[in-house]
């Protein structure tokens, strides 16, 4: 025996009908296959031998397994693997000056190539590194403890496998990736329009404008309220010096209000997130640090608020809250004041309508002076231009991700998740009622499209994308249009079955055939005169006749008769009527006949008996039959019961009589004769010789 191939496992798929699966490796013994059953859900059972299935082959080069032993064949969509796995047993025992058989050793050789190739066939199937590393690499996997719960992750300098971040972090973080990619997309690399580096440089105003929050919300309940004040600044900026008789106005919390993102307008911010530069921010975003913060921000509280401030038009409010930081900064100074204020909206309300007493007041410019934030106010204004966007830059730089190291600390990440319970006061605030107004008007839209969330889900990958763009045209509409009726959706229900799809793909993978026959085989009223070549075929529906044509004409094709009558067509037509006869009642083949008959040395020769051996002899024999045996060189008939030597190469007139002195075949003594053999007499193997009761046989 020799390993002919490096072959080690073989794999077939299903199709309802197969039972009989090679496997084109040697193997020494049945128990060394193992073989799996993967579902259609990818699912992976070992079958057991004999229960499962059964094994031919055994040390052969190639063989096969039967599968199932009882049930259904293996379906479509099932997969099977075979593949050779033996014990690593070592068996063979070679004792000391003992003999050397070569199968022996042969077969214990063959073996370990087996556990060789076995070996090779389960290390191609795992992680390796690249022959080229250095031999320094350490593949090792982190402890048992140290990787639970983690993605596999390569040290920065070795290479060597480490434990990365938390599974659910990445995934955490793998869902806000467009309201990340949205967040970089407003820095622009420098310092001095960084928006997010100006609010982490002012994190503890944010936290304290966090505090009074539900201020906040007050004041922007009367935001056309302050929207008259706006108008009328000048004359406000002189009231401001009356600050223990109106209080503070406040603004910081209106500005607070405006930074929140919770509008409609987040869809289609995000469809602005997936660019390439995204692929950079997170490269930029994936270090330790920043991980670390990552996993502060990627609680669900923080992640949906998130997403609330990661629309377009919240974006432009914190790129307008970054350019007056430095009034956030002195409003916070004062938040007890704005407390004060919000505790007094219905005066500031009844202040709004009284702009022209306003007016009389600010004369008393001397008295009162200026309250000093006409500049926040005016800013305020500026929150809804196209210019802030400009101002959004990059996040992935290194003094962002400082940055948002400031910005990650549970603290700051509270103040976020209060800041976004008041997004849409401080959305109205930024000057963006008329939008809101518009998808209120059409709220039940939007919770209509609310509820088809999973399926825009699925429409939002970029093969569906690609997909629709593909139907979309008018011509395909048009096209499904047509196939939209209930005839044909049942058409193509009937159509849809495995075997018909398979037909079709045969068709499909024919169709030059299907076309050329198309071409060569017509049906018509008349003949075809255009794309003729010899051997057309065509149907006349006129006289329902069938014509070929011959390279110049159509030709009838008719029956064809025999000169000889019916029955003979197959016969050559020269052929007479008497030879046709001699083979009337003749159901083989001729050759066979032919090959049956016994032959004659010539007319007056001998006729040439079937010889064998005795083991050749007729399996059946019916009595009458007639041979020489090679082994007796005697001829002998078969009397019904047995074979029995016919005189002739022993005759009597040599005074004795010759019989072989070894029984090939099993033999019994006719029931009320006896036998007489010379002796000695050797009865082969697995051979016996039947002596009837009564009879006797003496060996002489």
């Amino acid at each position: 025996m020799t390993i002919s191939t490096t072959n080690t496992k073989d794999q077939h798929n299903g199709n309802d009908s197969a039972t009989s699966f090679n496997y084109n490796f040697k193997i020494l013994d049945q128990s060394h296959l193992e073989v799996t059953l993967t579902s259609t859900a990818g699912v992976d059972s070992i079958l057991t031998i004999t229960t499962d299935y059964t094994v031919s082959g055994v040390g052969d080069d190639s063989g096969s397994i039967s599968y199932p032993v009882a049930g259904d064949p293996l379906a479509t969509g099932e997969k099977l693997t075979i593949r050779r796995k033996q014990d690593f047993l070592q068996s063979t025992d070679l004792q000391n000056q003992g003999g050397f058989f070569a199968e022996v050793h042969e077969e214990a050789f063959d073996k370990q190539a087996m556990f060789a190739l076995q070996n090779e066939e389960e290390l191609d199937r795992t992680l390796r590194a690249p022959v080229s590393d250095p031999t320094s690499v350490d593949m090792t996997l982190p402890t048992k403890d140290a990787r639970k719960g983690t993605v596999l992750g390569f040290n920065a300098t070795s290479g060597d496998p480490e434990a990365g971040p938390e599974i659910a972090d990445v995934a955490t973080l793998a869902a806000i990736t467009t309201d990340i990619a949205t967040l970089a997309d407003i820095e622009d690399g420098t310092d001095a329009t960084d928006a997010i580096q100006t609010v982490a440089g002012i994190s503890s105003n944010v936290s304290t404008v966090a505090g009074i929050s539900a201020n906040v919300t007050t004041v922007a309940g009367i935001s056309s309220d302050v929207t008259a004040v706006a108008a009328d600044a000048t004359d406000i900026g002189a009231v401001a010096a009356k600050a223990t008789e109106i209080g503070r106005l406040g603004t910081a919390d209106a500005v607070a209000d405006m930074a929140i993102l919770g509008t409609a307008d987040v869809v289609t911010d995000l469809n602005t997130l997936g660019t390439a530069d995204v692929v950079a921010d997170l490269n930029t975003l994936g270090t330790a640090d920043v991980v670390s913060d990552m996993n502060t921000l990627g609680t669900a509280d923080v992640v949906s608020d998130m997403n609330t401030l990661a629309t377009t038009a919240i974006v432009n409010d914190m790129d307008a809250l970054a350019d007056i930081s430095s009034d956030i900064s002195t409003v916070s100074g004062i938040s007890s004041n704005v407390t004060t204020v919000a505790g007094i909206s219905s005066d500031v309300t009844a202040v709004a309508g009284d702009a022209t007493d306003i007016g009389a007041v600010a004369a008393k410019a001397t008295e009162i002076g200026r309250l000093g934030t006409a500049d926040a106010v005016a800013d305020m204004v500026l929150l809804g231009t196209t210019a802030c966007v400009a101002d959004m830059a990059i996040l992935g730089t290194a003094d962002v991700v400082a940055d948002l190291n400031t910005l990650g600390t549970s603290a700051i990440v509270t103040d976020l998740d209060t800041l976004a319970d008041i997004s849409g006061n401080i959305t109205t605030v930024a000057g963006i009622s008329g939008n809101v107004t518009t998808v209120a008007g059409i709220s039940s839209d939007v919770t209509s499209v609310a509820g088809k969330a999973t399926e825009i889900g699925r429409l939002g990958t970029a093969d569906a994308v690609a997909d629709m763009a593909l139907l979309g045209t008018a011509d395909c509409v048009a096209d499904m249009n047509t196939l939209a009726t209930s005839d044909i959706v049942a058409d193509l229900n009937t159509l849809a079955t495995s075997d018909i799809v398979s037909d079709l793909e045969t068709v499909a993978d024919n169709i030059a055939g299907v076309n050329s026959f198309a071409d060569r085989y017509r049906v018509a009223s008349s003949a075809p005169a255009s794309s003729l070549d010899e051997g057309d075929l065509y149907f006349n529906t006129t006289d329902n006749k069938l014509y070929h044509y011959n390279g110049s004409s159509w030709v009838e094709i008719t029956a064809y008769s025999h000169p000889t009558g019916a029955g003979n067509e197959h016969l050559p037509s020269d052929v007479s009527q008497t030879e046709a006869g001699y083979l009337n009642n003749v159901s083989s083949n001729i050759q066979t006949q032919l090959d049956a008959r016994v032959t004659k040395t010539g007319s007056t020769g001998s006729a040439a008996l079937p010889s064998g051996t005795t083991v050749q002899r007729d399996g059946s024999p019916s009595a009458g039959y007639l041979r020489w045996n090679t082994t007796d060189t005697s001829a002998e008939v078969y009397d019904g019961s047995g074979w029995a030597a016919v005189g002739g190469g022993n005759s009597t007139d040599k005074g004795l009589y010759e019989h072989a002195h070894t029984i090939s075949a099993d033999y019994s003594i006719t029931s009320g004769n006896n036998a007489l053999t010379a002796g000695p007499i050797t009865i082969d193997t697995g051979y016996s010789v039947t002596i009837p009761t009564g009879s006797t046989w003496v060996i002489a």
